[in-house]
């Protein structure tokens, strides 16, 4: 009676136990987030040879704020820089005034690692203004 009492236990305990979807455990993998970076390039032009830069004023937006760029000689006719990481949302925005240069200037964004791509783009002479919202 008892090896019977104990084939049924086992028979029952066989036949109710896990099946094997639950022994698989759902896995979500964290998502990654996105990392961006943003590169001004600002170039200058002038019909003189040497323009006075120590009057522009250039203001950019970086991951920790606004920044104040200053010029302290003659000779540079560029500036270039790269800020980040940022996230999704971020306004990249640039302000450049220098009396008398035609001002050329760009932003471009890096999502992840990837090749920069340029998003706003623009020339003026004596002032200019860009933005760009980062939403892809």
């Amino acid at each position: 009676m008892r090896k019977i009492l104990f084939l049924c236990s086992l028979l029952v305990f066989a036949f109710t136990s896990c099946s094997k979807d639950d022994d698989k455990e759902e896995i979500i993998e964290p998502q990654e987030v996105a990392r961006y970076y943003v590169k001004y390039e600002v170039t200058f032009a002038t019909l003189t040879s040497f323009h006075n830069l120590t009057n522009t004023a250039l203001t950019c937006s970086t991951e920790k704020g606004m920044k104040k760029i200053s010029f302290n000689n003659y000779d540079t006719f560029s500036w270039e820089a790269t800020y980040g990481p940022v996230d999704k949302n971020f306004l990249a925005s640039l302000e450049c005034d220098s009396p008398g240069a035609i001002i050329n200037a760009r932003i471009s964004i890096s999502k992840n690692n990837e090749s920069f791509v340029v998003k706003a783009e623009d020339n003026k002479k004596s002032s200019l203004s860009l933005q760009y919202k980062i939403t892809f």
